[in-house]
């Protein structure tokens, strides 16, 4: 029981710095990674992350078309 704990508490703590790092790639703060320790909160910010602007793009200007 307790090394499944173990394995558990791993695999979040890994779930949460990778996130943190995409999020800081995306433009968003470091720490908004650790609403993926969290299920809905993770569905929500992926939810949010899918249809809004990231705001790295905002700093990109808009090339003519």
């Amino acid at each position: 029981m307790g090394i499944i704990l173990l394995l558990i508490a791993a695999i979040t703590i890994l779930t949460v710095v990778l996130s943190g790092i995409v999020m800081s790639r995306m433009g968003y703060s470091r720490w908004a990674g650790l609403l993926f320790a969290f299920p809905f909160f993770g569905i929500v910010a992926l939810w949010f992350m899918a249809f809004s602007q990231w705001p790295r793009e905002m700093n990109v200007p808009k090339k003519d078309q």
